[in-house]
């Protein structure tokens, strides 16, 4: 994205992505590209509710796994904090 100019992109649309990202470094690109009031669309897994509960189970095991396997280790908490630091979501 960096051939991208700074601030000139009204939307960004992202799915699957903030929890798989590495470097949450790499995801403040897309408040680079942002223009002032643009928008952020993005689509994430999320956890079942509570009353569902072995398919939460499931998805918290599932969770764990994934970020021991790719060295994740809640990287995608990271990515959200960070966007939301830079305060345009």
């Amino acid at each position: 994205m960096r051939e991208v100019e700074s601030e000139s992109v009204d939307a960004v649309i992202s799915t699957i992505v903030l929890c798989s990202v590495r470097d949450a470094n790499q995801c403040l690109q897309i408040i680079r590209v942002l223009k002032p009031g643009g928008n952020l669309f993005f689509l994430e897994h999320v956890k079942a509710p509570c009353r569902l509960y072995m398919i939460r189970f499931i998805q918290v095991l599932l969770d764990f796994f994934s970020c021991v396997a790719h060295d994740l280790r809640r990287k995608h908490q990271e990515v959200g904090i960070r966007l939301c630091e830079r305060g345009r979501i």
